[in-house]
């Protein structure tokens, strides 16, 4: 993701610095008067601006997309945990169980064993 985001600062820079330099260069190269040139530059400025606005709107969607799809996969990460944490927990309960059963049948067993060698004496 890192490779995405260096070439995208790369275009960026790339970009505004084409955008400066063909300005410079046309206003140095332009047979105009000054009239002319200031309004030439005040229409290329506002060409940069808007081109630049654009270029920032379509960073933000992009980002705004990322984030989007981020969430989703953590929603569904989170979900996969939650069911196996509640399958864990129910395998859990049901080997609980079978072993307090176990216990109980054990004690019973131990308890009836002391009853009839009380009562029988052997």
């Amino acid at each position: 993701m890192s490779n995405k985001d260096n070439s995208f600062e790369f275009f960026l820079v790339g970009f505004i610095a084409g955008c400066l330099s063909s300005a410079i260069v046309s206003i140095l190269y332009a047979p105009k008067s000054g009239e002319e040139t200031r309004k030439m530059i005040r229409e290329k400025s506002e060409d940069f601006v808007n081109s630049a606005n654009k270029s920032i709107d379509r960073v933000y969607k992009q980002a705004e997309i990322a984030t989007n799809n981020a969430v989703d996969k953590f929603n569904e990460f989170a979900e996969i945990a939650r069911e196996q944490s509640d399958a864990i927990t129910q395998r859990g309960k049901k080997i609980l169980n079978l072993t307090q059963d176990k216990i109980k049948a054990g004690a019973e067993e131990i308890e009836s064993g002391i009853d009839e060698i009380l009562t029988t004496g052997s």
